[in-house]
């Protein structure tokens, strides 16, 4: 997790486009225009679980420890130190279809 405390009114957003993308290799590239370092961490989803149910622990953090894939190193692929604003980084994972009646979206 990157540190950092963003003024009350700070914004982040996450745009995917794609918004689909058929099973196989995909490759994330992460552009940070924002002011703060920043870190893409791909996560499975829990059993009968759609996107966006994942829940943080009591201190408002989510274990990453079963991550597929990370994108937090400047100007190259894989883990890091996070992307500085300004700069960019990516990684490549698999996918596959989810099971049936599983979203395969994000929205």
């Amino acid at each position: 997790m990157m540190g950092g405390t963003a003024p009350v009114s700070g914004h982040m957003r996450l745009l995917a486009v794609p918004a689909s993308v058929r099973a196989g290799q995909i490759t994330f590239v992460v552009y940070n225009r924002g002011w703060r370092i920043r870190e893409l961490v791909v996560l499975p989803l829990a059993s009968r679980a759609d996107a966006g149910e994942r829940s943080p622990g009591r201190d408002g953090k989510v274990l990453e420890g079963a991550s597929l894939a990370e994108a937090s190193r400047a100007c190259a692929a894989g883990k890091g130190d996070g992307i500085p604003s300004g700069s960019a980084g990516w990684t490549t994972t698999r996918s596959c279809f989810p099971p049936a009646g599983m979203s395969s979206s994000a929205t």
